[in-house]
């Protein structure tokens, strides 16, 4: 009996910590888009996204194959392309966009809002059973985003980027709906395909919205990119100046003496 019973608490202390690292993640995730293609930084919103999923593709791609995930076809590739489309094409378009004029912290707030949206997206599709306590909470996350909305406004935060993490929040929900009506496909298989599916939207959201396809470096924009070439020219600048400051004072104690 003990040793059936630890068999059975191994895939939740396993699922557990999965959702842990998840979600620790998902918080610097914020952060990390906010920093890069917000107004001032040097990288466009949809570029951004774009060259970072296609990148992660392709390496999810070779790790599928060393672990042998296997490519999925049929209902199960429709339900991998799927989870791309939401979950990583529309997702995050929502999520780069809204996150250029509003805050890291505003911007975590409004997707926690993803487990609630999830469980009600959950009822609608009658995957999940109503629970009074699901009901309770979605009265109290509404009043929530509420305030939300009406302290970002009262911030001077563009309503369309508060609305465009509300998409996004939504888009999360639904993608973990959307998979479950599909058959399973192996993870690193089915986040090999749904971020090359999303990296391609993004992609072309890219070029449709003019954003500048630049790699990325270590300034900012608007500011002047430090060199060793300036650097020197400015030392020697200095330097010319200072001689010539005490050439001067030489040659004038001479003309006094």
């Amino acid at each position: 009996m003990a040793e059936a019973g630890e068999g059975t608490n191994r895939p939740d202390r396993t699922t557990l910590a999965a959702f842990v690292t998840f979600v620790t993640l998902a918080g610097g995730n914020v952060i990390a888009v906010r920093s890069v293609s917000c107004e001032d930084c040097e990288l466009d919103p949809f570029w951004a996204a774009a060259s970072r999923f296609l990148l992660a593709s392709l390496i999810l791609a070779a790790i599928a194959l060393v672990v042998r995930g296997g490519m999925p076809r049929g209902r199960a590739l429709l339900g991998a392309v799927l989870y791309g489309v939401l979950g990583f094409g529309a997702a995050f378009a929502f999520a780069y966009w809204g996150l250029q004029r509003v805050s890291a912290g505003l911007g975590a707030v409004f997707l926690a809002t993803v487990p609630l949206l999830t469980f009600a997206f959950a009822l609608l599709h009658r995957q999940e059973r109503f629970r009074w306590d699901g009901l309770i909470g979605g009265v109290f996350a509404v009043a929530g985003m509420a305030v939300i909305f009406r302290e970002g406004l009262g911030a001077g935060v563009p309503l369309g980027s508060l609305l465009s993490l509300f998409a996004a929040a939504v888009c999360f929900a639904e993608t973990g709906i959307v998979v479950k009506a599909f058959p399973r496909v192996h993870p690193v298989s089915m986040n090999a395909i749904g971020l090359g599916v999303g990296g391609l939207m993004l992609l072309v959201l890219a070029w449709l919205y003019g954003d500048s396809l630049a790699c990325p470096s270590s300034r900012r924009r608007g500011s002047r990119r430090p060199t060793w070439c300036s650097s020197a020219r400015s030392s020697r600048s200095r330097c010319t100046s200072t001689s010539c400051v005490a050439g001067r004072r030489a040659r004038s104690r001479t003309r006094a003496c």
